[in-house]
């Protein structure tokens, strides 16, 4: 439902500056449209979206509803048959257990788009553009609302432990570095200490420490495994001997 003082989502946004209308701009190039010299006068759906707009437009309001609103399954024999106890047993099993990945959440379209490696490049180079502007950095790390995981707050206690106010969390993005958001920021000494998972970052680190030494700053690894007790004495000293130049 849209209602008077309703603003769209994209109001004051450009290609530009949204990464969703530059790649919408970009799809639509070279591509004629499938509504291609058909207006509201040769075309009944046309003609109907013309109306409901006209309609809105003079103070009235353009109803979206779902088919099912203000049904219950004592009212509506759908709804009745679409909440049955056989029926939500049959998607409880079928979802118990399921890993939800970052597959299931893109759709058949977007996965072949970008298997096309402009695309993909076209995307990166929106990406690298984006991250030049401070608001868009800004607006992206408050949208996130990244908190230190489980292993971060363990490692911010041995931090404080052994090197009191030295140490800041800046994982949340709140202190970029070349686009990139370190976990742990020495505040006195150009020092970056970063947590890495085995299972989630199984990716060789080596080119993160390569940049971020090429712009000052030494970086110190830990893996998650070091962060248990009985390691905890030898991770202690390899954190003042990286802290220490040693």
């Amino acid at each position: 439902m849209f209602k008077k003082g309703h603003i769209v989502w994209n109001k004051g946004l450009t290609k530009e500056t949204s990464l969703s209308l530059a790649i919408m701009a970009n799809n639509k190039k070279g591509v004629s449209s499938q509504r291609k010299g058909h207006t509201k006068e040769n075309d009944a759906s046309i003609a109907s979206m013309a109306l409901k707009i006209s309609e809105m437009k003079k103070g009235k309001q353009l109803v979206c509803n779902g088919w099912n609103k203000g049904l219950t399954r004592e009212t509506d024999e759908r709804v009745a048959k679409s909440f049955t106890p056989e029926r939500n047993k049959k998607i409880s099993n079928k979802l118990t257990g399921r890993e939800i990945t970052w597959g299931d959440k893109l759709s058949v379209a977007a996965i072949k788009r970008f298997e096309n490696p402009s695309e993909r490049e076209f995307v990166r180079q929106v990406m690298l553009r984006n991250f030049q502007n401070p608001d868009y950095v800004e607006k992206l790390r408050k949208a996130r609302g990244t908190k230190p995981n489980t292993y971060e707050i363990k490692l911010q206690s041995i931090l404080n432990e052994i090197m009191p106010d030295e140490w800041e969390f800046v994982g949340d993005g709140k202190k970029p570095i070349a686009n990139k958001w370190p976990d742990f920021l020495n505040v006195r000494k150009r020092q970056i200490i970063e947590h890495y998972g085995r299972h989630w970052h199984p990716e060789n680190p080596q080119p993160r420490i390569d940049l971020f030494k090429t712009l000052g700053y030494p970086t110190l690894i830990i893996y998650d495994n070091e962060l248990k007790k009985i390691n905890r004495d030898a991770l202690k000293t390899k954190i003042l001997n990286f802290s220490n130049g040693t």
